[in-house]
């Protein structure tokens, strides 16, 4: 026991050592990422998944647009049966309504803003059987909603008609 108290440290290397402890560990403490604040040097290139993401929480503008590949960016669109009354949806991702006020125009609705997205559309079929028939199409931002889109449809002399077609909002 004599032996054991004869290398006891002094008060001042005790102090010392216990500085030293503190003063490490507070920087560890200070680099560990708190809840909810991860940024982009705490994340290894591509180590991030879909499944680690909540759905509807990454949207296009959170995006460096020129790096975004498009294969990954979510479209809304909706496939339009024109010919029936009422016209209807066939299928189709964020498309929530469709009607027609009047011969050839339509506005389509859908569950978010699209208003300043690009709008693309043709006249097609609504299923693999079949093609339909020669027309124009165009469309515009629905000036009645910012999740609408309006468009028209014309045979190929340039009056309105009612056409099958296929929309596409990309934003």
């Amino acid at each position: 026991m004599r032996r054991l108290l004869r290398y006891r440290p002094s008060p001042a290397v005790a102090i010392a050592f216990v500085a030293l402890f503190v003063a490490l560990s507070a920087g560890a403490f200070a680099n560990l990422p708190g809840i909810g604040s991860v940024n982009s040097g705490d994340i290894l290139n591509n180590t991030i998944r879909s499944r680690d993401i909540r759905n509807g929480t990454i949207q296009t503008r959170d995006f460096n647009r020129p790096n975004v590949d498009r294969r990954y960016v979510v479209r809304r669109y909706a496939v339009v049966d024109g010919r029936s009354t009422p016209p209807t949806i066939v299928r189709g991702v964020g498309a929530v309504s469709v009607n027609r006020p009047g011969t050839g125009q339509y506005q389509v609705r859908f569950n978010r803003n699209v208003r300043n997205c690009a709008y693309i559309a043709s006249l097609g079929d609504v299923d693999a059987t079949g093609v339909e028939g020669p027309g124009e199409i165009s469309t515009v931002g629905d000036n009645a909603s910012v999740t609408g889109v309006f468009i028209q449809t014309f045979n190929s002399a340039g009056t309105s008609a009612n056409h099958n077609f296929h929309l596409e909002v990309v934003c």
